[in-house]
């Protein structure tokens, strides 16, 4: 770990494994066909492909929301839920960079105010970036185990695989 590092590197490592894992099951997703990502999934959002343009969605809303932006929620992408994923790995690529940017940077846990859902909030940071995380993570959990019930292999999203990834391919942003 670099000592120099401002902000906390270690939420910075968690966003930046947490953005591992959300390209890595899009691009499992994007390999497969597209009338098993828009079927019916119980157990998610409706579909495979709804779950995960839902799931960055929320992650560019939280985002907002550590940033500052007030109206963190009324961000929404035109293409969402039926867009194609080569587009949703672009906005995801994209929150995970702003996120572990916000990690690097942040000193504390700040204050936040603003409107979620046309309500106001004020909030930590941390547990905004607790519910990106833990949300993320259940949705990602939710497409995998709809997978398996297709019988589609799934990719290994476990901490140890990404830390593994790193040491074969090095990190595009090392915080570690």
């Amino acid at each position: 770990m670099d000592e120099r590092l401002t902000g906390n590197p270690i939420l910075a490592n968690l966003f930046g494994m947490n953005q591992w894992a959300n390209l890595a099951l899009i691009d499992a997703c994007a390999a497969l066909d597209p009338a098993l990502l828009d079927a019916d999934a119980p157990g998610t959002c409706g579909t495979i492909r709804e779950t995960l343009w839902h799931l960055i969605e929320t992650e560019h809303h939280v985002l907002a929301a550590l940033v500052g932006e007030e109206h963190a929620t009324r961000k929404v992408f035109a293409e969402s839920p039926a867009g194609d994923l080569s587009t949703l790995r672009l906005y995801a690529h994209d929150s995970g960079e702003g996120l572990t940017a916000w990690a690097e940077g942040v000193e504390g846990d700040p204050m936040l105010t603003g409107e979620w859902d046309d309500g106001p909030y004020r909030a930590p940071a941390s547990m905004f970036a607790a519910q990106a995380l833990l949300h993320a993570k259940e949705h990602r959990t939710q497409v995998q185990e709809a997978l398996e019930r297709a019988g589609v292999a799934v990719p290994d999203l476990s901490a140890w695989a990404w830390w593994a990834s790193l040491e074969t391919d090095g990190p595009e942003t090392p915080t570690i």
